[in-house]
């Protein structure tokens, strides 16, 4: 339902900038020698998804149309659990 997918959106709208805290947590965390390839990694990491996300909604959307919505919001919960351990 249209609810459920503006629900399922709102926590990314509030927090968008999630990719460039990553990038400054590397930064700060990494020594200059290694900041290059962990920076790669986490770039590497943000195409995965831009790609791996629509293909797994696609398949995910033959099933049934709001599987995908709950396939996100879960995915989501798991990162922010990750975060915070």
């Amino acid at each position: 339902s249209i609810p459920i997918l503006f629900l399922s959106r709102l926590p990314v709208g509030f927090l968008k900038q999630t990719e460039s805290t990553c990038f400054a947590v590397v930064a700060d965390l990494t020594t200059s020698e290694e900041r290059t390839r962990f920076l790669g990694y986490v770039s590497s990491a943000l195409g995965m998804g831009f790609i791996v996300g629509p293909v797994l909604s696609g398949i995910l959307a033959e099933y049934h149309l709001e599987w995908p919505v709950y396939a996100a919001c879960g995915l989501f919960a798991f990162a922010i659990l990750l975060t915070v351990i």
